[in-house]
């Protein structure tokens, strides 16, 4: 009697994953089109070599994904995500605006707050939970503010 070997490869793997950069990306225009291009997203990459390889390549790939205000020229980096190059999982997020509500200032002497995440319904997790976060609504909210006062004559009184 044949005994019949279980598929043990993990449930969520699918043929299509979405790379951290691809996240990144689709939400910065998300952020563009929700607020009518008064606040977008940029993701900058730079890629480094923490040690290097035999073939001395780039092994870490860093994306920051930062907000501006283009009527404010304002600019604020929200987080970074690093993973190894070429590669996509895992990746680690590091950003302040991990921290508990009340506790956003940015201490010189803590380290910045990080999560790793081994795959991408992790990552997508850990976006949404900076992007989502009351302390992005309120500053998201208060540059919206700050250009639609600037935008408006009778503001002034």
């Amino acid at each position: 009697m044949a005994v019949a070997v279980p598929n043990l490869w993990p449930e969520t793997l699918k043929p299509v994953t979405i790379s951290p950069i691809a996240v990144l990306r689709t939400q910065a225009a998300h952020l563009k089109e929700r607020t009518g291009g008064l606040l977008e997203a940029h993701v900058t990459t730079r890629t480094f070599q923490r040690w290097k390889d035999e073939e001395n390549r780039p092994l870490i790939a860093e994306h920051e994904f930062s907000i501006t205000a283009p009527r404010l020229g304002y600019r604020r980096g929200i987080f970074t995500v690093e993973h190894d190059y070429p590669g996509a999982y895992p990746a680690v997020l590091s950003s302040w605006f991990l921290k508990p509500v009340g506790h956003l200032k940015e201490p010189i002497d803590e380290e910045m707050p990080s999560e790793f995440c081994f795959s991408q319904s992790e990552f997508l997790a850990v976006v949404g939970k900076v992007l989502q976060s009351r302390h992005m609504s309120s500053l998201l909210e208060s540059l919206i503010a700050q250009i639609n006062d600037a935008s408006d004559p009778d503001a002034d009184g």
